[in-house]
């Protein structure tokens, strides 16, 4: 039986590199008959000149992000997609839109430390700067993860051409990565995760499985199978989330008109 995956970035996913990598490895991975659909934030959302590692620094406008990709939980069930995979890295609206739907909702950072755990006693999670590595340290404290993490790292700024990895920018990605790995190492990390998604793919597809000896999750290849693995329980047990604990579900009309309402606060 056929899976349809909705494939969630927060990027506006206009770099075809990238989106040739990621078809690339949605191919090569994704099960037969499971169908990959990538879908970025909305055109417009990233203001042309604007860090995007600024925009998530800033509360108001890192809520934005997250109302985005909430939304896009509650359009992925309504479109009759099977799971939605959140391959960013901040898991932006995961609970809120996990609260409006049934079917499964995967988010990248989650999944990577549920897989690291099997792999090992300790994860490292090594983000994109030392403010990105603050902001994910914290969800995996939210989450309650926290006690498998040995470390949360920042590398330097990686700046452009990284999706290339014969080009300079993607052999400065590799070398920066493998600097932090080791600094982790040395914290008593097992297990490595590259936090951040466009580095994490680059890795994969370049075929870097470790560093010294240590392994490094595939968090793109984890979230995709992890996900069809949740859509075969849900279809086969009817698993849905919780609704206890302030995790309630509201009819889809009341959350519609509250947020249309907001829409047009937020518009003035």
């Amino acid at each position: 039986m056929s899976i349809r995956l909705w494939h969630q970035s927060s990027t506006e996913l206009q770099s075809q590199a990238y989106q040739d990598l990621l078809l690339r490895r949605a191919s090569l991975l994704a099960s037969e008959g499971t169908e990959v659909d990538l879908h970025g934030v909305a055109p417009g959302t990233w203001p042309e000149g604007e860090r995007r590692l600024g925009v998530y620094e800033c509360p108001y406008t890192n809520l934005m992000i997250q109302a985005q990709c909430a939304r896009n939980i509650i359009d992925a069930e309504d479109r009759g997609y099977d799971a939605f995979v959140s391959t960013c890295f901040e898991d932006p609206g995961l609970r809120a839109g996990r609260s409006m739907v049934d079917i499964p909702v995967v988010g990248i950072l989650e999944t990577s430390i549920l897989v690291g755990c099997t792999l090992g006693r300790s994860v490292a999670l090594i983000g994109t700067s030392p403010s990105q590595a603050d902001r994910i340290g914290n969800i995996a404290y939210e989450n309650r993860l926290d006690a498998r993490v040995a470390c949360v790292l920042g590398t330097d700024p990686l700046g452009p051409g990284i999706i290339d990895g014969a080009s300079d920018g993607g052999k400065r990605a590799m070398a920066e990565f493998e600097r932090v790995a080791r600094v982790a190492i040395a914290q008593g990390a097992d297990v490595l995760i590259p936090a951040e998604g466009i580095i994490n793919v680059l890795l994969a597809d370049l075929g870097v499985t470790d560093v010294d000896g240590h392994p490094i999750v595939d968090s793109w290849a984890a979230v995709l199978r992890f996900a069809e693995m949740a859509v075969h329980l849900h279809r086969k047990t009817g698993q849905v989330p919780s609704r206890q604990h302030n995790n309630g579900k509201v009819d889809r009309d009341v959350a519609h008109q509250m947020a249309a309402s907001t829409a047009a606060v937020l518009a003035r």
